[in-house]
């Protein structure tokens, strides 16, 4: 089995029910979406449809709720299953055996120097090696631009990103695997608890990656010479797993999930995070 070159693997997240299942509308243009939603005092607002690319709330549906009706296929015998609440139907759910949900990109998910990607997540087995969400070729591995989920790496929680950012391995393309010379952020010496529910949000932000957990700041680092991240059109986004003869997937559930091409403010974090434990 090929391997993305995955010396760690990752980290991640899940909102309540506090937070509300919006049905958001289209997002605006795309571009270099870097830019912070704020009033006319210049102070952060909360605005969660603003550039929003993705919205999967499984609410008895797995249909992307954006607005930008991006189709979604579960495969691998993946199912939605009862959420955090006890709703049925409300949570995608898998048991670490290739389980997925396989967004195609119809053209509106698009971003360059700057994305958010935000999602609920429960774990039942925090030892074991999991994907939580990929933005990769399914049937390829191609053309990887975002990868995160657990590692195994005993005590470590490591969220791997696979950004192409031109900075770090411009060869690397959209028809090829990732490389050990791309930029990832890590987040040691945290770990989830088994069964628990967690709300994460990752930022990258013209070469910075910001992870938060609960609302709260875990880890930033930025890496030289990295301004744009690889976007590949031929990328779905992939909950719960990585691509199609990788095994590694979720072990749990998964909820909420947005993608954004900007960057969410300070506010607009905390609104995801709300009735979350810090």
């Amino acid at each position: 089995m090929k391997r993305l070159l995955i010396p760690f693997l990752f980290v991640f997240a899940i909102l309540t029910y506090s937070c509300n299942k919006l049905t958001p509308t289209p997002p605006p243009g795309s571009g270099d979406s870097t830019h912070v939603v704020t009033d006319s005092t210049g102070a952060d607002t909360v605005n969660l449809k603003a550039g929003l690319l993705l919205y999967l709330p499984f609410n008895g549906s797995i249909a992307d709720s954006s607005g930008n009706n991006n189709p979604t296929t579960l495969v691998n015998g993946a199912a939605l299953t009862v959420d955090e609440h006890g709703y049925a139907n409300s949570a995608f759910g898998g048991t670490g055996n290739g389980e997925a949900l396989v967004v195609t990109n119809n053209g509106s998910i698009k971003f360059d120097s700057a994305f958010t990607v935000s999602f609920h997540f429960m774990t039942k087995n925090p030892e074991q090696e999991q994907i939580f969400l990929s933005a990769t070729n399914w049937a390829t591995g191609h053309a990887p631009m975002l990868l995160t989920g657990l590692g195994n790496n005993n005590d470590s929680l490591t969220q791997y990103h696979y950004l192409n950012t031109y900075g770090v391995d411009p060869a690397v393309g959209c028809d090829n695997w990732g490389s050990s010379s791309q930029s990832y952020g890590s987040v040691p010496h945290w770990k989830p608890i088994q069964y628990a529910w967690y709300q994460y949000t990752c930022i990258f932000n013209k070469g910075t990656y910001k992870t938060y957990i609960n609302g709260q700041l875990l880890d930033s680092t930025t890496y030289p010479g990295v301004t744009k991240n690889n976007f590949c059109p031929s990328s779905n986004v992939v909950i719960g797993g990585w691509w199609m003869q990788a095994p590694v997937s979720i072990n749990g559930k998964i909820d909420e999930v947005r993608l954004y091409g900007r960057v969410l403010n300070a506010n607009e974090i905390a609104k995801l995070a709300r009735g979350y434990h810090q």
